[in-house]
């Protein structure tokens, strides 16, 4: 399978720890999340029901390389 070009969010101003700047840069090169800058990435929040779907069906696409099938009832 062939991606395309990464997307890439500056973390350089990043508040947060090297491990959590980290994880967050990979999740938004793998389009797991779209949020840029860092700081709208709410990383210290709780995660609500919605976003971690999201994240999730973006991280079986992107990284597993399945499309959900959305005509399943």
């Amino acid at each position: 399978m062939q991606h395309a070009a990464a997307p890439i969010c500056d973390v350089s101003d990043s508040v947060y720890s090297q491990e959590i700047t980290d994880a967050f840069s990979r999740g938004y090169t793998l389009n797991i999340t779209n949020q840029c800058p860092i700081t709208n990435a709410r990383l210290y929040h709780s995660i609500i029901r919605k976003d971690l779907a999201k994240m999730m069906t973006m991280f079986t696409i992107q990284v597993m390389g399945i499309t959900p099938d959305t005509h399943k009832v």
